[in-house]
């Protein structure tokens, strides 16, 4: 989640879920419910904010008796967050036509070697397990 969002919401548009949470709620899973609750917001499915807390603090619980315990790491998504364009560049890639799409996205070879490079490296990652430590 954007940390400008949870810095720029006004305590009184949190209200609704500050209704649904107890007073006790663990801080970690406070700021997941708002996290979940300002993007459910924004959904065209959900009909008001208290339905959007009431979503929220179900998905939190869900995460808390599924993972609860545990540490996680919430990757930033940094890779993951490929732009439209250089998505579509990856899709049409058939091993040969890096001058083409170059050509064609008014990008420079370079840039499509380095998205090619990044699709390597995500796929070695993927298809690697970890070493135990």
């Amino acid at each position: 989640m954007s940390t400008s969002l949870l810095l720029t919401t006004a305590p009184a548009e949190l209200l609704p879920l500050e209704h649904v949470l107890d007073a006790e709620y663990p801080s970690a899973l406070r700021e997941i419910a708002t996290c979940l609750y300002l993007h459910l917001r924004t959904q065209p499915v959900v009909s008001d904010d208290t339905q959007a807390a009431h979503i929220a603090l179900a998905l939190t619980e869900g995460l808390r008796r599924e993972i609860g315990g545990g540490q996680i790491y919430v990757p930033k998504g940094d890779e993951y967050e490929l732009t439209a364009r250089d998505r579509e560049i990856l899709d049409r890639f058939n091993g040969h036509n890096h001058e083409q799409l170059a050509r064609e996205y008014d990008v420079t070879t370079r840039h499509i070697y380095r998205l090619l490079q990044r699709r390597i490296r995500e796929e070695v990652k993927r298809r690697q397990a970890a070493l135990p430590l």
